[in-house]
């Protein structure tokens, strides 16, 4: 039998030196979502660690914690992240975020960037190491006292950029690119997922219904649209593409500063993406292997093949319980693929 184990290290927000390590925990709740930059965890301590070592009197907001979850003798590094918020009741809790913390923290001066882009935006203000998918966004103005997450912020709702850490690289704008280094990681229903766990709605291709929408706002203020969707919602027939809208349920992709030509372009090739038979929902899987947002999930269910395929992990929440066990909650994305 699978012996869980964990492992919780915190460090001096000032020294940066080590000063607790746990290998006992009530529970920790780790959340990841590929549409947040703010990845986050909480650890409930037992009464009797509280009591023991005066932990109250010796953690603080922003000391930086590190909590390694998995099965003896192999432990992982699941989270790496910051304590926002200290719950002095019984239990003692502790509420971490990632990177974004110290980004929350960090006001910047007030600039104006003349016809810039998105990474000469981003490395103005942050010096840590980054994936950016540059693009160019015009001119831009960052007022008094504004953080870089008031930034993404603004990025995500004047465009639809997504920005999120991932072990401890800001990544932004990446979900356009097909990343060939993504793990790989199977479920198989029979096999490594709980049993009467999941939440799956399958979904036939003809049932679907649904536009390929890109929306791109230029450096002048205005914005084209351009509508893409199959011939009578046929995935056999051709693909119609207009700037009128068609009826049936969008799925937008926002990129800036695009010609009508490449925003089409864009959109007929995210079509077929969108057209699949598969599934839709959440699975629970054990802890083991680790799984991420943006991981790729081999589904294997030899019940109904007709769910069979590779799909994007939208986001995952772990679960590491002394009573429970070790488990993850899988959200699926698009289906990307067939085994």
């Amino acid at each position: 039998m699978l012996r869980k184990q964990s492992n919780i290290i915190i460090y001096d927000r000032d020294t940066g030196k080590a000063k607790f390590e746990f290998n006992i925990v009530t529970s920790v709740e780790i959340v990841k979502e590929r549409t947040n930059y703010t990845d986050t965890a909480i650890i409930s301590f037992p009464n009797r660690l509280r009591r023991k070592e005066s932990l109250i009197d010796k953690i603080n907001i922003g000391d930086k914690v590190v909590i390694y979850l998995g099965y003896f003798p192999n432990l992982v590094k699941e989270y790496e992240g910051y304590i926002s918020f200290i719950d002095k009741n019984s239990p003692l809790v502790l509420k971490l975020e990632d990177e974004s913390f110290q980004l929350k923290r960090k006001s910047l001066p007030a600039t104006t960037l003349k016809k810039t882009t998105l990474k000469k935006l981003i490395e103005t203000f942050y010096d840590g190491e980054t994936n950016i998918l540059d693009t160019e966004i015009g001119d831009w103005r960052v007022a008094q006292n504004a953080t870089l997450i008031n930034v993404l912020d603004e990025l995500k709702s004047k465009f639809g950029i997504l920005s999120n850490f991932k072990e401890g690289v800001l990544n932004i704008n990446t979900e356009l690119v097909d990343n060939a280094d993504t793990k790989e990681v199977l479920l198989n229903v029979q096999q490594n997922v709980v049993q009467d766990s999941d939440d799956l709605n399958f979904q036939e291709d003809t049932d679907i219904g649904v536009i390929s929408h890109g929306l791109s706002l230029q450096k002048n203020g205005t914005k084209i649209e351009v509508f893409s969707t199959y011939k009578d919602n046929l995935p056999d027939n051709e693909i119609v593409t207009s700037q009128l809208q068609p009826l049936g349920v969008l799925n937008t992709l926002k990129v800036p500063d695009l010609s009508l030509s490449a925003l089409t372009k864009l959109v007929e090739q995210r079509l077929p993406k969108l057209f699949y038979t598969g599934v839709t929902g959440k699975i629970t899987t054990f802890g083991a292997p680790s799984i991420n947002h943006g991981d790729i999930a081999h589904l294997i269910d030899k019940r109904t093949p007709e769910r069979n395929g590779k799909y994007k992990i939208n986001a995952v929440t772990k679960n590491f319980d002394t009573e429970v066990g070790y488990k993850q909650t899988i959200t699926l994305g698009l289906k990307v693929g067939k085994l």
